[in-house]
């Protein structure tokens, strides 16, 4: 477990192992559609220079695709 900056002055904890593991999980289920679509959202963030985190754009990839049955 680690902390790492969050929203505004807070910090959060960080799991990276886990992480990695729920990200790996659902992209294998999903037919290897879950990193392209993080991918996108990494892209939009440097396009837009929006102020989120890579890994919380990942998580939130790997969090909406878990209620998905597939990714086109």
């Amino acid at each position: 477990m680690f902390w790492i900056p969050g929203p505004g002055d807070q910090w959060v904890e960080s799991a990276p192992g886990a992480h990695l593991r729920f990200v790996n999980e659902q992209n294998d289920r999903l037919n290897k559609r879950v990193k392209p679509l993080a991918r996108l959202l990494k892209a939009w963030k440097v396009y837009a220079g929006a102020p989120v985190s890579s890994t919380y754009l990942e998580m939130r990839a790997a969090e909406y695709a878990q209620s998905e049955k597939t990714i086109l």
